[in-house]
């Protein structure tokens, strides 16, 4: 009977061990995955506050962009009138086409950097979502 009890002892104890070797595993696993968690939901943060800062930089250039139109825009009228008031006259020209390709440049910026704006809008959307916020 003691050899019987012994035994039995022996393979609770062994039992408990291994209950208490799969907990342990467990409890690693889920620290492992709570740790990636939150270096992902870190990673996002970073990601928008980047594109936040490029959203902001590009806000700017948008801004100065839509200035230096404006005196593209008033240099190429100023160059059109000139021209039908005095004639047809070779720096006048020269200048009323400087004008229009800076206008045309301008404009081409202009749009590339507003959609540019779209996406940052969206991706920074996105993000938010990611992070509940």
């Amino acid at each position: 009977q003691r050899a019987l009890k012994a035994q039995r002892e022996k393979l609770e104890r062994e039992r408990r061990e291994e209950e208490m070797e799969r907990e342990m595993k467990a409890n690693c696993t889920a620290l492992i995955a709570l740790q990636d968690s939150e270096y992902h939901r870190s990673l996002l943060h970073d990601q928008l506050q980047d594109l936040r800062k490029e959203q902001q930089t590009s806000e700017a250039s948008r801004e100065a962009l839509e200035v230096d139109l404006e005196k593209a825009v008033r240099q190429q009228n100023h160059a059109t009138s000139r021209l039908s008031r005095y004639g047809d006259n070779p720096r006048l020209r020269q200048e009323a086409t400087e004008a229009q390709e800076a206008e045309d440049t301008l404009r081409r910026r202009l749009v590339e950097l507003t959609q540019r704006l779209v996406e940052l809008k969206e991706l920074i959307a996105e993000k938010e979502e990611l992070l509940c916020m």
